[in-house]
C-alpha cells in the first residue's frame, strides 16, 4: 500500500504483516514499524536530511541505536553503536579523493588504507591499541590493467599469500593461498635459524566463465560449484558438490524483479522473504524473522517474531564481518546483500565482490562514467577508470547493488526510489547503460515505486541513470524518466520532486516580488550552479552540471495570456530547449515566482518538463 506520494505504507504477506511506514516528516521516513512482533525503527536528519540517529525498539527497550556524524562534503565522520553495554565508536578518514584512508575502531583497532595513482590499494596496514602494537600488514602488487596478481599479509612471524591469475576478459580463473609460519623445535619454542615451514596444505581455487563472463563454475580442493543464469542474467541456482559424495546440494532462487523473494533447497525447503523498498523479513520452517538494518542497509541483527535475537553482524567497512559464524545460513548480510557461503563472495547480480580485498573479481563491463558539460565538453569520472575497485573506496557512504556503478547512500534507510534502482540494475544486468542519458541526484522509476526520502537515498556518485525511459526531470536529488508509465506516472513523481524541491529552497528567504535577473539569481544562489549560458543557439536561464532550468516571473503569465501567439512561442521554444538539453545529456525545469495557469501545468506535464512554484 502506498500513500497519496506514492511512498510505500505498508506490505503484507498472508497474516504477516511485514512492515508499516508509518510516518514521514517532510519527506523523510520517520517511523517504522513491525506491528505482529512489537519493534520499531525511528530516524533523525540534519538539515541536509542525512540520518544523525537510528533507534531500533522492541515492545519499547532499544534494542540497537546509532549516531552519525559528517563532514562537509557528507562523509561520515564518526559512527556510534550503542549496541549492547559499552558503545562503540567508529571514526573514518578520507583522502582529496574521497578515498578512505582510516577506520579506527573504538581506539582498540585502526586500519590505515593506501592507494597508488589508479586507485588500487597498496597496503592495507593494522595497528592495535597504540601505534607500537601493529597487528598485520598486508601488501597487494598488480598487473595488467589493475588486475591483482599477490596479497601477502604479514602477522606476527606468520605470513599469508594470495596469488591470482586472469582470463583475457579480465576474469579471475585461479587462486593459491599459503602460509608459513616458524618451524618449532617443539612445542611452544620456535628455531632462532629462521626457518620455515608451511602451516596447512596449500589451498587452490579454479574459476570458469561462459561466453557472456558470467561465473559458471568453482572448483576447491574439497568441493565444486556450479551455477546457473536465467535469460536476464540473473542467477538461477547454485549447486555445492563436495568430492566425497556423489550428489550435491542445489539452491533455486526466485526473483522478484532483481531482488530474491525465495529460495529452494533440494526441493524441499523453501525459504521466502518480504521486502518493500529494503529487505524486511524471512519466513524459515514457519518462523518469521525481521532483518534490523543500519543506515548503510547492512543487515545487523535477525530477531524471531517471538522476540529471540537470532543473529547479530558487525561488518568492517568494506563488509568483512568481525566475528562470522560459520554455521549462519542467513546470506543476506552486508547492504543487504546475498552472500555466497560456498564461495564466500557477494553476489551483486553482474559481478562477484571478495570483501576481504575490497574488489570485484571481474572487470567492469561498463568503460567509464562520463558526463557532458554545456559546452559540450565530456568529463571523465577519473575514479571510473579503475575497473575492479568497489565504490571507489568509499564503501561508506556508497555501495554497488548492481556490480556496474556505486550509488550514494545518502540516508540508506530513509527512502529510495525503487522502481528506479531495480530499472538500473535490470539495464546494468543486460549491458543497456546509456551514459549520454547520465543525470546527476537519485532516479525515480517510470514505474513511480518510490518513496520519499533523504535526497531519495539513492544517487549514483555525481549521477544516476534513467534505464527505462527518456530523462524527464532532474532536481539535482531527483530524476524522474516516462516509460510505460506514461504522463499519468510522470505526474504522480512529478509531485513528489515538487515536494522535495520545495523543501531544498525552505529558508532561502523569500522570491517572492523578484523579476528577472534576480530571481535567476535567487535561484543560482539557492540551487547553485553557473547562471544564465547559451548552447545550441538558445539561452539557458540557470544550470547546475547537466540540470538546466527556466526562470519566469513578475506579470510574464498574464502577458503570455494576453496573446494567443505568445503561447505558441513559448511552447515552441520551451520544445527547443527541452531538446537541447536532452540532446546534451541533461534535464530541463521551469521555476515561476508566480502562478503558472492551469493550462501550461498541463502542457508541462504532458510535454515532460517538471515546474517548480515558488510563491513565497
Amino acid at each position: 500500500m502506498y500513500d497519496d506520494l506514492y511512498r510505500l505504507k505498508q506490505v503484507r504477506k498472508s497474516n504477516v504483516a511485514g512492515v508499516i511506514l508509518a510516518e514521514y516528516e517532510k519527506g523523510n521516513r520517520k517511523t517504522l514499524r513491525y506491528p505482529q512482533s512489537g519493534m520499531e525503527t525511528s530516524y533523525q536528519y540534519n538539515d541536509g536530511n542525512r540520518i544523525i540517529t537510528l533507534e531500533n525498539r522492541r515492545q519499547g527497550t532499544v534494542i540497537s541505536a546509532s549516531e552519525y556524524g559528517y563532514d562537509v562534503n557528507g562523509n561520515i565522520l564518526s559512527k556510534i553503536n550503542k549496541t549492547g553495554s559499552s558503545p562503540v565508536t567508529i571514526f573514518y578518514q578520507y583522502d582529496r579523493l574521497g578515498r578512505m584512508t582510516e577506520e579506527d575502531y573504538s581506539g582498540w583497532k585502526r586500519t590505515f588504507y593506501t592507494y597508488d595513482a589508479y586507485s588500487n590499494r597498496v597496503k592495507m596496514m593494522v595497528e592495535g591499541r597504540t601505534k607500537d602494537e601493529l597487528v598485520s600488514v598486508t601488501n597487494y602488487e598488480y598487473g595488467l590493467n589493475n588486475r591483482l596478481e599477490k596479497e601477502t599479509k604479514k602477522q606476527g612471524k606468520t605470513t599469508e599469500t594470495y596469488r591470482y591469475r586472469y582470463d583475457d576478459n579480465g576474469n579471475e580463473t585461479f587462486r593459491i593461498w599459503e602460509k608459513t609460519s616458524p618451524t618449532p623445535d617443539y612445542p611452544g619454542t620456535v628455531k632462532l635459524s629462521g626457518h620455515y615451514k608451511r602451516e596447512t596444505p596449500t589451498v587452490y581455487e579454479w574459476r570458469h566463465y561462459d561466453g557472456f563472463n558470467q561465473l559458471i563454475q568453482i572448483n576447491q580442493d574439497d568441493k565444486e560449484i556450479l551455477y546457473q543464469y536465467r535469460g536476464d542474467g540473473l542467477r538461477h541456482s547454485t549447486q555445492v558438490r563436495k568430492l566425497t559424495e556423489s550428489q550435491g546440494k542445489t539452491n533455486l532462487y526466485c526473483w522478484d524483479g532483481n531482488d530474491i523473494v525465495a529460495e529452494q533447497t533440494d526441493g524441499k525447503q523453501i525459504k521466502t522473504y518480504i521486502r518493500g523498498i529494503n529487505l524486511i523479513a524471512g519466513e524459515f520452517d514457519r518462523v518469521v524473522y525481521y532483518y534490523i538494518l543500519n543506515e548503510h542497509g547492512d543487515v545487523t541483527q535477525l530477531w524471531s517474531q517471538s522476540g529471540a535475537c537470532k543473529a547479530s553482524y558487525e561488518y568492517d567497512a568494506f563488509g568483512v564481518e568481525r566475528n562470522p559464524d560459520k554455521e549462519d545460513e542467513n546470506p543476506f548480510r552486508y547492504c543487504g546483500e546475498y552472500f555466497d557461503l560456498s564461495s564466500s563472495t557477494y553476489y551483486l547480480r553482474a559481478r562477484d565482490y571478495r570483501s576481504s580485498t575490497g574488489r570485484f573479481l571481474a572487470e567492469d563491463s561498463i568503460e567509464k562514467t562520463t558526463r557532458k558539460m554545456p559546452n559540450d565538453q565530456e568529463i571523465t569520472d577519473p575514479l571510473s577508470l579503475n575497473k575492479y575497485t568497489y565504490c571507489h573506496n568509499n564503501p561508506i557512504v556508497y555501495n554497488d547493488p548492481t556490480g556496474h556503478l556505486p550509488f550514494l547512500v545518502l540516508a540508506g534507510l530513509a527512502g529510495l526510489a525503487a522502481g528506479a534502482i531495480a530499472g538500473g540494475i535490470s539495464s546494468a544486468i543486460q549491458g543497456k547503460f546509456s551514459l549520454e542519458a547520465i543525470v546527476q541526484g537519485a532516479a525515480i522509476g517510470s514505474t513511480v515505486g518510490i518513496t520519499g526520502g533523504a535526497g531519495l537515498a539513492y544517487g549514483v556518485t555525481g549521477s544516476a541513470l534513467a534505464s527505462t525511459g527518456a530523462v524527464a526531470s532532474g532536481l539535482g536529488f531527483g530524476v524522474a524518466t516516462v516509460g510505460h508509465a506514461g504522463a499519468t506516472g510522470f505526474e504522480q513523481a512529478r509531485q513528489l520532486l515538487q515536494s522535495q524541491q520545495m523543501r531544498a529552497i525552505e529558508g532561502a528567504g523569500t522570491a517572492k516580488g523578484l523579476i528577472g535577473k534576480d530571481f535567476e539569481d535567487f535561484l543560482t544562489k539557492k540551487i547553485g550552479g553557473y547562471g544564465s549560458f547559451s548552447i545550441g543557439g538558445r539561452d539557458f536561464d540557470g544550470g547546475l552540471g547537466n540540470r538546466w532550468w527556466e526562470a519566469k516571473s513578475g506579470q510574464y503569465w498574464n502577458m503570455l495570456e494576453s496573446n494567443p501567439n505568445n503561447v505558441l512561442k513559448f511552447k515552441s521554444d520551451m520544445g527547443d530547449r527541452l531538446k537541447i538539453a536532452i540532446d546534451n545529456g541533461a534535464t530541463y525545469e521551469l521555476f515561476s515566482n508566480t502562478s503558472i495557469p492551469q493550462t501550461i501545468k498541463d502542457w508541462l506535464t504532458k510535454k515532460g518538463i517538471p515546474f517548480t512554484e515558488i510563491l513565497k
